[in-house]
This record gives structure tokens, C-alpha cells and sequence, in this order.
């Protein structure tokens, strides 16, 4: 559908009844409500994935491509800012259009530094305009866009200022608890066994004493209780071992190494083929990942 070239310069989208104001290409969102993310593919995810999980406290959106130079440069900044801010209530969602085994490939190939916050994999940042990247967009508390640019160029004191009005509730840790356990039980569902028992073990930890942890321990438990389910979790901590984190790699694996490597998860595959084939299909892929060299693709 054509664009009326004299309509206004702010879209409009319904979000469970509420319309909500986005800028089109060129123009800023400081100021505006957030608009949604559509990305449906996660690494690192706890269980928040929508930009309305993170109302109340501080989120990042950022946009980037595993071919763009600074956007690997800022790897290492946003994992400090992770690191410094992220029990105050600051959270990075890094979001690239790229598909998840390009960003694996690189992960594993490419990158010098762990990677500590959340990353999203086959684009959904359309309703943030990004004509060059990386490119963040702060949104604070309200849930209002109150900065936005170069993620190295964010003011820090903007950041801190913002994190001194989060105020977590005992209400929006349950929401947080129960966001995070229905995130598992997709994981789980898929047959992403492995990632679905360590987001558990993460409600369980951190939610210590409430209700959630208490589902997180008996679902945890019924996960060893199941035969599918106990072997594909088995078979998933072989290749977690393997590859150095079966989500999201903690380095890069030495040039000599990757052959090895991929023959090796080769092997798992054929092995996990007949009683794991959920298992067999994500070693498959981790070797294809891992054998086959990231290209530079725009």
C-alpha cells in the first residue's frame, strides 16, 4: 500500500486496544511510547521478550548486524553496561536481522569477547528507524523513548538518572517469574530442553521461596521423570560441552579446532538420531555452524 506523502510522520499501531505512535524511516522516537518489537527468535532470553515486559525499569534496544565493524565494537561496551547496570534494572535486547546461524557462525568464528546480555535473531525492529547501525533506543520507565543514537555515545548520567526511579515490586518480580516459566515451557515444547531447564534453574535461583520457584523445581523434575525428554536433555548437555554453550558460545573456537569440532557433533548427531532427533537435528546444525565459514552478507 502506498504512503500518503502529506500524511503525518508518526504511523499508528493497535496493541491490545491501545494505539500507539511509531516514527517512520528518518524520523526520532525520543518522546514517543515504545513501539513493539516483533522478533520471535532469542539468545540469552530469561523470559521477558517484549518491550511491555520490561515497563518499570530500563531497556535497550538495540539495532545491529554481525557484518557492521562498530557493531562488533560495541559488544564489548554493552557487556560492561550489562555487567555494571543490570541488577539495578537495565536490560539489552541487541536485535539483528540476520538469522540465527549467521550470528552463531560469527559467535563462534568471529567474536573476541562473551557476550552477556540478551540477542535476537531474524530482524522485528522495523517500528525503530535505523538507517545506519548499531543504533540504540533507551526507553525509560514509562515506557518512553528518552534516548536514542550511537549506543557508545549514550550518556551514562542519562542512564543512571533513569535508573534511580526503578522501583521493582514484589508485583512485577511475579510477573517477571511467571513470564520467565511460560518462556520455559516454549523452550521446553520445542524441544530446547536444555535452554528451557537452565531458564528453570534461573527462576528457581532467583525467585527463591515464591510459587514460581516452586513450578520451576517440579517442572525441572518432571523434565528427568520424562524418557523423551531426559534424553534429549542428556544429549543437549553433550553438545553445551562441545560447542561452549549450546545458546550462545563463550569464545570463539580456534581456527584448528573447528573441524574436530563439527566432526565430533557429526557423530552426536548419528548417535542421537534414533532416541534424541531433536538433539540430532540441533547437532547437525551446530556443525554446519561451526564447519562452514561466516560470509560477510548484507
Amino acid at each position: 500500500m502506498s504512503m500518503n506523502p502529506i500524511a503525518p510522520v508518526l504511523a499508528l499501531v493497535t496493541i491490545a486496544g491501545v494505539s500507539v505512535a511509531f516514527a517512520r524511516d528518518g524520523e526520532s522516537l525520543v518522546g514517543q511510547n515504545a513501539p513493539p518489537i516483533t522478533t520471535t527468535d532469542f539468545l540469552q532470553a530469561k523470559g521477558r521478550t517484549s518491550v511491555a515486559d520490561f515497563k518499570g525499569e530500563v531497556l535497550m534496544i538495540e539495532c545491529f548486524a554481525t557484518w557492521c565493524g562498530p557493531c562488533v565494537g560495541m559488544m564489548p561496551h554493552l557487556s560492561k553496561l550489562t555487567e555494571e547496570y543490570g541488577k539495578k534494572g537495565f536490560t539489552v535486547i541487541s536485535i539483528s536481522k540476520e538469522p540465527r546461524d549467521t550470528v552463531l557462525k560469527f559467535l563462534t568464528q568471529k567474536n573476541v569477547t562473551e557476550v552477556n546480555y540478551t540477542m535476537g535473531c531474524g530482524g522485528g525492529t522495523q517500528n525503530y528507524p535505523a538507517p545506519g547501525i548499531p543504533k540504540g533506543f533507551l526507553i525509560g520507565v514509562d515506557g518512553k523513548v528518552i534516548w536514542e543514537g550511537h549506543p557508545a555515545s549514550m550518556p551514562i548520567d542519562l542512564l543512571e538518572q533513569e535508573l534511580k526511579k526503578v522501583k521493582i515490586t514484589p508485583e512485577m518480580k511475579a510477573s517477571t517469574a511467571q513470564a520467565s516459566l511460560a518462556y520455559a515451557e516454549t523452550l521446553i515444547s520445542s524441544k530446547e530442553v536444555l535452554r528451557g531447564a537452565n531458564v528453570l534453574s534461573a527462576i528457581a535461583k532467583e525467585h527463591k521461596g515464591t510459587d514460581a520457584a516452586k513450578q520451576a523445581e517440579v517442572r525441572s523434575a518432571a523434565i528427568t521423570k520424562d524418557p523423551a525428554l531426559s534424553k534429549e536433555l542428556a544429549a543437549q548437555k553433550q553438545i553445551d560441552k562441545l560447542v561452549g554453550g549450546i545458546e550462545l558460545p563463550k569464545e570463539k573456537l580456534k581456527s584448528k579446532d573447528r573441524v574436530t569440532t563439527a566432526d565430533q557433533l557429526a557423530a552426536l548427531a548419528s548417535k542421537f538420531a534414533s532416541d534424541a532427533p531433536a538433539s540430532a537435528e540441533l547437532a547437525r546444525s551446530w556443525a554446519t555452524a561451526i564447519r562452514d565459514d561466516w560470509k560477510v552478507v548484507r
